[in-house]
């Protein structure tokens, strides 16, 4: 599998059948999903930023809210959460999706505004990849994210949802999750684990032995 950034919460996997994009957002924002093309879309949330599926070209299935779904060969399943830390009252619902796709599983926690629950990280063991925001405001902490990660101990994490480039923004850079993290230096800065790449390619066999983040560079 093959996974690209496109910024914000915006990913596209491209496994062997499956082909997905995951909340993708707006064109006048400082990147796009333009033009790229997909047979499954996932939405955590009808916010803007996170549900542009009309910028995504061709007539894939959009996945949005809790259920078990199969699609292309992929076993995707929503789960309820919310995203604040006062139960949906501030901003609403959001849903977690667990991926399996290509050998591999797969979570994306969306705009998750709260610490996960017991039963929910029950539900999230054994992952291979997470794909977690990091950036505060309207999401968990950079802090908060670095225990996520810590605890469930994926064998990739690969940050979303923070300030990026020269835009004004009350979002956390990713270097505050790095740091929470004891990850090093911040992407770009010497030789390190953490230096941003522009694509993961994964499989099975080929995962980190030890649990790794991976800060991917935006793709547009």
């Amino acid at each position: 599998m093959d996974i690209t950034f496109s910024g914000h919460s915006c990913f596209h996997l491209r496994g062997r059948t499956t082909d997905l994009i995951t909340d993708p957002f707006p064109l006048n924002t400082d990147s796009s999903i333009n033009e790229a093309s997909a047979n499954v879309i996932t939405v955590s949330h009808a916010h803007q930023g996170h549900c542009y599926t009309e910028g995504v070209a061709g007539e894939g299935r959009v996945v949005a809210g809790p259920g078990e779904y199969e699609v292309r060969g992929a076993i995707i399943r929503g789960i309820s959460s919310f995203h604040d830390s006062e139960r949906g009252k501030s901003r609403g619902r959001n849903t977690v999706f667990t991926l399996e796709i290509d050998g591999l599983r797969l979570a994306h926690l969306g705009d998750i505004g709260h610490m996960p629950s017991a039963k929910l990280m029950e539900a999230l063991k054994g992952l291979d990849v997470l794909f977690v925001p990091v950036g505060g405001h309207s999401t968990i902490t950079p802090e908060e994210a670095a225990q996520v990660v810590r605890q469930l101990r994926p064998r990739v994490a690969i940050p979303m949802h923070y300030a990026s480039g020269t835009s004004p923004s009350p979002l956390c850079g990713v270097e505050s999750f790095l740091e929470a993290s004891g990850a090093g230096a911040a992407p770009g800065e010497g030789d390190n684990s953490t230096a941003a790449r522009p694509r993961l390619s994964v499989s099975p066999s080929t995962l980190p032995p030890a649990p790794q983040i991976v800060v991917l560079s935006r793709s547009r």
